[in-house]
């Protein structure tokens, strides 16, 4: 009986652990950063199909399609969020 709860106790541990993260969810940006997610037709980077952007205040905004070629870059902010505190 305990082993079986234990294996229970693992698989759902483990189940967990894989469901937490969405695809092609947008990375963190550092404090004072913007974030691009573009997205590629192929892995020849050629074609953009699609962007993700996350501005210095935290807005997101996005066009086109999402595919599994993507290039993240991160741009530091010229001036800090006015409601940041440091």
């Amino acid at each position: 009986m305990i082993r079986r709860l234990a294996v229970a106790a693992l698989l759902g541990s483990s189940v967990f652990a894989f469901s937490t993260a969405p695809a092609h969810a947008v990375p963190i940006c550092k404090a004072d950063y913007a974030c691009t997610m573009t997205f590629y037709s192929n892995g020849s980077h050629t074609t953009v199909i699609g962007q993700i952007y996350v501005d210095c205040y935290g807005q997101r905004s996005q066009w086109g399609s999402i595919s599994g070629y993507e290039v993240v870059t991160q741009s530091e902010c010229s001036e800090p969020p006015a409601f940041a505190t440091r």
